[in-house]
């Protein structure tokens, strides 16, 4: 039996109708991965900025309950940056000024922190 294929898509969000184009799309996502001809597990990141618009944590979690029956919602929290930081700067020889210019929020820090947790969680394609 061959292993499925992990297929990530990384949304950077600072606007909240990242949900409805979720909502809006999700079931063209899934018929893609049928395509393959493989089983294909698909797991969107979003990573949202409060910064951005001045929205509500709330704002981001408007994905339908079907959503998650089909794909896994993976959120990246400003939290789980900061705790990734440490976790790296700890462990390995990096220091927190190296680490900030790498992880964080901004559009590449947050591509490199998409990229990040989808190397953690063994995704095999990501797209953004």
């Amino acid at each position: 039996m061959t292993k499925p294929i992990k297929f990530g898509i990384g949304f950077l969000a600072g606007r909240p109708n990242v949900c409805k184009i979720i909502n809006r799309y999700y079931k063209d996502i899934i018929e893609q991965g049928e395509k393959f001809g493989k089983e294909v597990k698909f797991t969107i990141f979003i990573l949202y900025d409060l910064n951005y618009q001045g929205t509500n944590r709330i704002d981001f979690y408007n994905i339908k309950a079907d959503v998650y029956k089909k794909i896994e919602i993976k959120y990246i929290t400003p939290e789980d940056i900061e705790e990734e930081k440490k976790i790296l700067v700890s462990r390995h020889d990096f220091n927190k000024k190296d680490i900030d210019l790498i992880l964080g929020h901004g559009y590449a820090r947050a591509r490199n922190s998409i990229m990040y947790f989808a190397l953690k969680r063994k995704i095999d394609y990501l797209l953004f």
